[in-house]
């Protein structure tokens, strides 16, 4: 049989060369040419294996062979699917869904999925195809590799017949061959790569959950519907991972449910926890099986499985195409620079997204710190991994990081909430007192994970509630794992460019066959060009500018950055929102002085707390401060407030005064943000006089004053007119009230003691919080760049007003709403009467008139400057509605109550004073807190999307460069046998050194320092796009095509033909080796560099290009390279790049260097047409050609001008 096949083999191949011999005569080569080639068959790669055409259809039939026998083995087990998946009519899908294929838990769909047998095996088999002519392509390349080392035509004599003579083989007839593997091979392979995950899911069948092997998971998440396919894990209890969260099966429910505790408790029910001893050890290990450890699992996959990953991409699979192509014509130097490039390009990118990865990796690491839980009313050690969710724990150890989400159920402790809140201040946390209690609500008894014990007492203690990633930092973290994602215009260009540049390169690789007439080496030259339309480069370009601009943020600015790609995001930003204390204005607060109830009006001047004694006790007592050692720790309005009260103490529970007067606090309810309330129980050592009350027992309140003011009974309108007086002027007001209380309660809930109607208004509590110094410059420049800023406060809107005004955010006619029994009215700041939002005015927001308002329909939005007394989570609901008005929102926040808002923004930036880039607050952290931090990531995130959009454009311009010099090169050689092609150190130069150097050159420019109102474009299809490829492109073909037309009409030149000088159609080393190559090569490398360094000026956005050195630098080196090259004669380096060069001087440099390979074929072969088989330029030529490019290198400048003048 395999001599039958051999004989056949030898019938196509004869085939082959009998129309060969026809093609040659037809070009009038006749029988000698015909025997030359025969004879050069003898030398290594001319031959080409014809044995591809055996190998060929044998390993696609073992291929087919093991496919039909491995479905034979499956086909009685996949019968029934078969028939199941044919049979799925309306019958069986209603049953399907009936069955609990589709679940929602929450905002959660879950649909179950088996794996299809028949698809498992077509997959298999389709992989195995893939396999087999990759591993036939690579077979054929390396077996040329063996013939031109080995000098033998081995293949000839493996496929002779027995007993016939030696055969002889063709390149053309190896071409022919190679690419009839290696185009199916091209097809299949970038499809599989295209269509993987669809692959993947087409053969998967529905199935009740509880049988699935797959379960799809459906999130809303912000709107958008986010899919992900999760593996159960059926050892043990069934469970899944979908995004960082664990999801187990509940049988009773019928679903896989998360592991995220309630956040609302009793405060009976933990205290109750702790009275019986804690939990069962049984009952701690079966829940330690149920949740899972207590750590944030973060995947972070080794550099060899992301390097990996990223060159599975069909980007750097369709690379590998045009590696087989250089290895084909023993273009090994070509071959190892390219692969070096798109090496070098998948490990950048993939060492950039895992270097964030395990950033954030090391970030959610926890130390295994030992603590002490209570279970079966005992004290015992455990690893913080093996905390569970209702273990009673010990937190008496300073200095350690609390280890999950708990109540403090016992004692207090004081704790630095930074890492996870962004609070700046220490935060004391109490033991729950009673009713229920929620984490949002009453954070000043819940303790968050990985937030730092300042200070504890040895018999605090707290309940667990959650652990591991369902903690709230654990959240944080998977938020910026799993972000929102953000299809940019941008991103989807990319692919549209991509397929265009592809289409023209086909295009153009057909013309260039055309102009070989329809030649096998045509055809290559065709798809080289198809190739060289796509620099490997380029996915990586859109990778570097990002990345070096949040370098430069951390590196010069103090700015650490999450996620790289945020900067390219803040480049776009149209709309700045600004919290308000700790932002623009300072931290602290000034204490104005108090305004009684019997004399509080805008024109009285304040009192002296000495003499006014109800409010001094409220100035003393109704605070949640706490001591570390002498320090106040606390808000710094309760600070001010207990320093100005003129009280000693030495507990913050118990006052004394100079009169001999004393006070103790019975029971405190901490600020709570809803009802912008904060209450104390307080008792004197004698009777005092509250408002028309007098006793020793009283509860006091202060807060907001429309807050408090509804629970008086009698409404204090004329403590709220003052307060409003002052608010405008730009004091923060506090209302404070009392009401007595008897004796016999010993003991009130929150909601028992703000009860409304009973309490009596004392009077005002002002304070002033001076603007920081930065501010105004920071906003003004905004302004002059057309960026929005808007004040989202929890202060008055008001006192918002007035500092917003203070600021210039308001410089027009104001209005503010006013909620009112018809609804919401917008009144004019100044004068109080009626006004119309959709006049040329500015619009002052409330937090009470927002909840009115923000399901409505709101044309009046694009006006709203000032947002006042809004709370955290209306925060979030005031970014996501700028959002949906088409702005790039950022939100500037000093954390804390901010962190909502910060996650909810395209961009984001804390003013925090981080340590790490690994801080989850927000995409951007200062490690100063100052809000000039805006304009550097503004100034930098312009300067990477400049930078991004600079290099893409540089490598497009180069593709379509490259494309018409392959065409110019086509037409030269029109009527030849022997087309113009680059040598290998060509290639090694422009695609190994220019390009790599321009592009990191490109993104070194930082950003520049003036703001401008124009914003870098988005799309890839814009003006300034076009302008910016075919700009520098016709400038650079005027060049070309201008010095190739002067080359000819030279008196000394010699039209190259390379079946005169015996050059072979696929010795493309060689078929550099004249005078037209030397000129196009020059003129193609300088145009190159000239458009490179010219897409380095500043423009607009980034700094001049004379002060990015690293440009100027690759533009002097570079140029001198090529002209020296060009003004050098007869030695290695101007011959390796087939510059001025004979075949003596290659004779000698061989016998030097042999393993230098200066020649061409083995080393010692140069080709040209002048004298000596050389190409040497006369002196008049090389200096036209220096000149030509000083002219050019001008005219890219001034066509670089003016598109950044007059197009950005």
């Amino acid at each position: 049989m395999i001599r039958t096949s051999c004989i056949v083999l030898a019938a196509v191949s004869a085939a082959a060369a009998s129309r060969h011999e026809s093609l040659l005569r037809r070009e009038g080569r006749g029988q000698l040419a015909l025997e030359a080639d025969l004879d050069a068959a003898e030398l290594p790669l001319k031959n080409s294996p014809v044995f591809v055409l055996a190998f060929c259809p044998l390993i696609l039939a073992s291929t087919a062979a093991a496919g039909f026998l491995q479905f034979r083995k499956t086909l009685v087990t996949t019968a029934a699917e078969i028939s199941e998946t044919a049979q799925s009519n309306d019958t069986k899908r209603a049953q399907y869904r009936r069955s609990s294929l589709k679940v929602e838990e929450g905002h959660i769909k879950q649909s179950g999925f088996r794996r299809s047998r028949l698809g498992t095996l077509l997959n298999l088999a389709f992989l195995k195809a893939l396999v087999a002519q990759h591993v036939l392509l690579a077979s054929l390349i390396a077996v040329n590799s063996l013939d031109e080392w080995c000098g033998t035509n081995w293949r000839a004599v493996l496929l002779r017949p027995p007993g016939a003579a030696p055969m002889h083989f063709t390149w053309d007839a190896t071409a022919v061959a190679f690419l009839i593997v290696y185009f199916p091979a091209l097809a299949l392979t970038l499809s599989y790569s295209l269509t993987f995950q669809w692959w993947q899911r087409k053969f998967l069948l529905p199935c009740p959950l509880k049988e699935a092997e797959l379960v799809r998971l459906s999130v809303l998440l912000d709107g958008d519907i986010v899919e992900d396919l999760a593996r159960v894990n059926r050892s043990g209890v069934p469970r899944i991972y979908s995004r960082g969260c664990r999801y187990v099966w509940k049988e009773e429910l019928g679903k896989f449910v998360s592991m995220q505790a309630e956040k609302q408790k009793s405060a009976e029910s933990l205290r109750q926890r702790l009275e019986e001893g804690g939990l069962s050890q049984q009952k701690a290990l079966e829940r330690l099986h149920f949740v899972g450890p207590n750590r944030i699992d973060v995947p972070c996959p080794g550099m060899l499985e992301a390097l990996l990953s990223e060159l599975a991409s069909y980007d750097y699979l369709y690379q590998l195409f045009f590696l087989y192509l250089w290895c084909l014509v023993s273009m090994f130097k070509t071959s190892l620079v390219w692969a070096l490039l798109f090496a070098v390009s998948a490990f950048v990118k993939a060492q950039t997204m895992r270097r964030n990865q395990l950033a954030m990796k090391q970030a959610a690491a926890t130390d295994a710190i030992p603590f002490k839980v209570l279970r079966d009313a005992k004290q015992i050690t455990i690893q913080s991994q093996d905390l569970v969710p209702g273990d009673v724990v010990y937190l008496d150890q300073s200095g350690v990081s609390v280890p999950a989400d708990a109540f403090v159920v016992e004692g207090s402790l004081l704790v630095n909430d930074g890492e996870v809140t962004g609070e700046s201040i220490p935060i004391q946390k109490l033991a729950v007192s009673g009713g229920v209690v929620h984490a949002g609500d009453d954070k000043k008894h819940y303790l968050f994970a990985g937030t730092t014990i300042l200070q504890s007492g040895e018999s605090t203690k707290a309940v667990v509630v959650d652990t591991g990633g369902n903690t709230m930092r654990g959240q944080l973290m998977l938020q910026a794992l799993y972000p929102k994602p953000l299809y940019s215009q941008f991103e989807k260009d990319y692919h549209k460019l991509m397929a265009l540049t592809v289409g023209g390169g086909m295009c153009a690789g057909i013309a260039i066959w055309w102009l070989q007439h329809w030649r096998v080496v045509g055809a290559l030259s065709g798809i080289f060009v198809i190739f060289n339309c796509f620099s490997p480069l380029l996915p990586v370009s859109l990778v570097l500018g990002q990345t070096s601009s949040a370098e430069r943020l951390r590196d010069k600015h103090g700015v650490l950055c999450v996620n790289s790609s945020r900067t390219a995001v803040a480049g776009r930003v149209d709309i700045g929102l600004f919290d308000k204390t700790g932002t623009l204005t300072q931290d602290g607060l000034d204490f104005v002085g108090c305004y009684p109830a019997s004399r509080a009006f805008a024109g009285e001047p304040p009192l002296d707390p000495k003499n006014c004694e109800s409010l001094r006790l409220v100035l003393a007592l109704a605070h949640s401060l706490s001591a570390m050692g002498d320090r106040l720790v606390g808000p710094q309005v309760e600070i001010q407030m207990l320093q100005n009260s003129s009280a000693t103490w030495s507990d913050l529970d118990r006052m004394s005064w100079d009169d001999g007067l004393a006070a103790e606090v019975q029971e405190r309810f901490p600020f709570n943000h809803h009802t912008m309330t904060q209450s104390v129980v307080i008792k004197t050592s004698r009777s005092v006089k509250m408002g028309d009350a007098e006793g020793q027992r009283f509860g006091l309140v202060k807060g907001a004053p429309e807050s408090v003011a509804r629970l008086c009974g009698t409404h204090p309108q004329v403590l709220l007119e003052a307060a409003d007086a002052w608010s405008r002027r730009g004091l923060y007001v506090l209302l404070a009230a009392c009401k007595p209380l008897a004796d016999e309660v010993t003991k009130y809930s929150r909601q028992e003691l703000e009860s409304s109607g009973e309490w009596q208004a004392l009077g005002l509590v002002a304070f002033r919080n001076n603007v920081r110094e930065e501010s105004g410059a920071v906003l003004s420049e905004l302004r002059a760049a057309d960026i929005g800023a808007v004040m989202v406060s929890g202060d008055s809107h008001q006192t918002a007003a007035a500092i917003a005004g203070e600021l210039g955010i308001l410089s027009k006619q104001v209005l503010l709403t006013k909620v009112t029994g018809d609804g919401v009215q917008w009144v004019d700041l100044a004068t109080e009467a009626q006004g119309d939002p959709s006049d040329d005015v500015e619009l002052v927001v409330a937090g009470e008139a927002w909840e009115l308002l923000k399901d409505q329909e709101m044309p009046w939005l694009p006006k709203a400057k000032v947002f006042g007394r809004v709370s955290p989570a209306q925060k979030v609901e005031i970014v996501q509605a700028f959002i949906r008005l088409g702005h790039t929102a950022m939100f500037v926040g000093d954390g804390g109550n901010d962190s909502g808002a910060l996650r909810a923004a395209h961009v984001s930036l804390a003013l925090t004073e981080a340590t790490h880039e690994s801080s989850v607050i927000a995409h951007f952290n200062t490690t100063t807190k100052t809000p000039t931090a805006v304009l550097h990531v503004l100034r930098e995130g312009r300067a990477a999307l400049s930078n991004s959009l600079s290099c893409f454009f540089f490598l497009f311009h180069y593709g379509l460069f490259m494309t018409c010099t392959k065409v110019l090169l086509g037409m030269l050689t029109e009527r030849l046998p022997v087309p113009l092609a680059w040598a290998a150190w060509h290639i090694v130069l422009v695609e190994g050194l220019i390009n790599t150097s321009q592009i990191y050159a490109l993104v070194q420019s930082s950003g520049r320092k003036e703001l401008v109102k124009e914003k870098p474009p988005w799309s890839l299809f814009c003006a300034f796009g076009m302008w910016s490829i075919f700009g520098p492109l016709a400038v650079n073909l005027v060049f070309l095509y201008g010095l190739t037309y002067q080359l000819v009409q030279q008196p000394w030149y010699i039209k190259w033909d390379g079946v005169k000088v015996g050059v072979q159609p696929h010795e493309m080393q060689a078929q550099a080796d004249n005078y037209e190559m030397e000129t196009i090569y020059f003129a193609f490398c300088f145009g190159v560099i000239a458009c490179g360094f010219c897409n380095g000026f500043g423009g607009k956005f980034k700094q001049p290009v004379y002060e990015n050195w690293t440009a100027m630098l690759a533009l002097a080196f570079f140029t001198a390279v090529l002209l020296a090259i060009l003004w050098t004669s007869r030695n290695a380096f101007c011959c390796l790049f087939r510059f001025n060069c004979d075949q003596a001087t290659v004779l000698q440099l061989h016998g030097l260097w042999p393993w230098l390979q200066v020649g061409a074929g083995d080393g010692t072969s140069f080709r040209g047409m002048g004298p000596d088989s050389g190409n040497v330029l006369p002196p008049a030529w090389r200096m036209t050609l220096t000149a030509a490019a000083a002219a050019a290198l001008a005219l890219h400048c001034a066509v670089r001008k003016c598109i950044d003048h007059f197009v950005n």
